[in-house]
């Protein structure tokens, strides 16, 4: 176990992306343009791929389970590829079913036991600072009288995969024939772009080269940079709130007051600063005038 204070910053080193849409668009041709990819087919779709890389075919989880077989075969890659997620977890709940027969009727347990091996395996490929695509189809469904596309994945499993991913982007062909990649969430589809990525249009596979590769490197330079200035922020405002705590006459805190509204501080960061100064100038006498945004002696 590791602690760290809120000011320090966590360098994103691993991500998640689920990658899903219609068989035969070029998810899995896409994913191995990742730096460095080792798939592991659970689909038997590997073959469908335009652009071959290290592959174990025809994998089930009872070949991967023990984790110091998984960190081998794993561990001259940096982009670990599941083709696909879906399978990948029905393959997982065959296994715990296999090792215990009596889950094939209590399916509560069942699940609790798929969610626990799936969250391992993420956290073993997390710590080895290996990135994860996560191959899935799509399918149609019909929410609030609107169709969507979602990932396909059997019941309860959509949202393990969902809640853990750092982006999901759908792939899908547009009206004018391009293959695009879009990780916005929209009316008629799910999607996650925590990195607020546009949406990109994919090339001609023989163009693709390192083309996942620097997606990633663009989701790692967003996620650092944000987490960054945020860590920058909390020191910027802790360092204001703790001179504030300090200050014993109406001109100091009133120069604090000054520094506040001429900052680039958000909305709600100024409002924080501002009750931690308000209170410390009430508990010293002081009165807040609003005329004059300022607070005048007892």
């Amino acid at each position: 176990m590791k602690f760290k204070t809120q000011d320090q910053a966590l360098a994103l080193t691993s991500t998640i992306f689920v990658i899903y849409g219609e068989a035969g668009v070029g998810k899995s041709t896409l994913a191995n343009t990742a730096n460095k990819p080792l798939v592991l087919d659970f689909d038997e779709g590997y073959q469908r791929s335009k652009l071959s890389k290290d592959c174990y075919e025809h994998v089930h989880w009872r070949d991967i389970a023990n984790d110091s077989m998984l960190v081998d075969i794993i561990k001259d890659y940096e982009t670990i590829v599941i083709d696909t997620a879906g399978t990948m977890l029905d393959s997982i709940m065959e296994w715990h079913i296999e090792t215990n027969p009596k889950l094939e009727r209590m399916k509560m347990q069942l699940f609790g036991e798929l969610k626990n091996t799936f969250h391992k395996f993420l956290k073993l490929i997390r710590s080895l600072n290996k990135d994860i695509i996560f191959i899935m189809h799509s399918k149609q469904v019909t929410e609030s009288e609107q169709l969507k596309v979602k990932p396909l994945a059997q019941g309860s499993s959509y949202d393990l995969i969902i809640q853990k991913a750092d982006m999901v982007g759908y792939m899908f062909k547009d009206d004018k024939g391009n293959t695009v990649l879009d990780f916005d969430a929209r009316d008629w589809k799910v999607g996650k772009n925590s990195a607020e990525l546009t949406a990109i249009i994919i090339p001609h596979y023989s163009e693709l080269e390192s083309f996942m590769a620097n997606i990633f490197e663009q989701t790692k330079t967003a996620f650092n940079y944000t987490r960054l200035n945020h860590t920058e922020s909390l020191r910027a405002i802790n360092n204001i709130i703790e001179t504030a705590n300090k200050c014993e006459s109406v001109e100091s805190i009133n120069a604090i007051m000054n520094t506040l509204t001429e900052s680039s501080f958000t909305k709600g960061e100024k409002m924080q600063i501002w009750n931690s100064i308000k209170t410390k100038a009430e508990s010293l006498g002081f009165n807040y005038d609003v005329k004059s945004k300022q607070f005048t002696g007892a």
